[in-house]
């Protein structure tokens, strides 16, 4: 499946944390998230994120926020 393939499979299994980090990764990355989602899906991982908050601020996330779990 293609990284867009896997964002949407997700979603129309959710609603679950998963499908929630991949919305939240989603309205921050757009389209550049798939491409992360499909390499952690063939490395049989999972995208999530380090942290919203900087300095107690909650802020855009960028590629730098994730994590593969």
């Amino acid at each position: 499946m293609t990284g867009e393939q896997l964002f949407f499979h997700y979603l129309e299994n959710g609603p679950d944390e998963y499908s929630s980090v991949l919305m939240t990764l989603y309205s921050d990355l757009g389209e550049e998230l798939f491409s992360l989602l499909s390499k952690a899906n063939n490395e049989n991982k999972k995208l999530d994120i380090k942290s919203y908050y900087f300095n107690n601020i909650l802020r855009d996330l960028t590629i730098d926020d994730i994590v593969y779990i």
